[in-house]
């Protein structure tokens, strides 16, 4: 069977694509590099999400239970409901 992805000039003989191969190489390479440090970033980004999420939660308990003003309570709630819109939103994103 042939292969498909050898270089060969008109006589069949392999024609000097070293830097070609090298070239593509180093292409693949880096676009794996990309991706790793996509998904760490997004990783990142999740684990301060939930971090977020926990405490604004946690927070918004306390101070329901608490005689604070109710403009504090109101905003860790709108907190919390926008960690998880965030945390929600992103999990399509982190499964391409």
């Amino acid at each position: 069977m042939s292969d498909p992805y050898r270089l060969t000039d008109a006589s069949g003989s392999t024609a000097d694509a070293g830097p070609t191969r090298a070239t593509a190489a180093t292409a693949a390479t880096a676009a794996t590099a990309a991706t790793a440090d996509e998904a760490a970033r997004r990783d990142g980004q999740r684990a301060v999400l939930w971090a977020l999420l926990v405490l604004s939660a946690v927070a918004n308990s306390v101070t329901s239970a608490m005689a604070v003003p109710l403009a504090i309570s109101l905003a860790l709630g709108g907190l919390t409901l926008a960690s998880i819109s965030a945390l929600v939103l992103s999990h399509p994103r982190g499964r391409r």
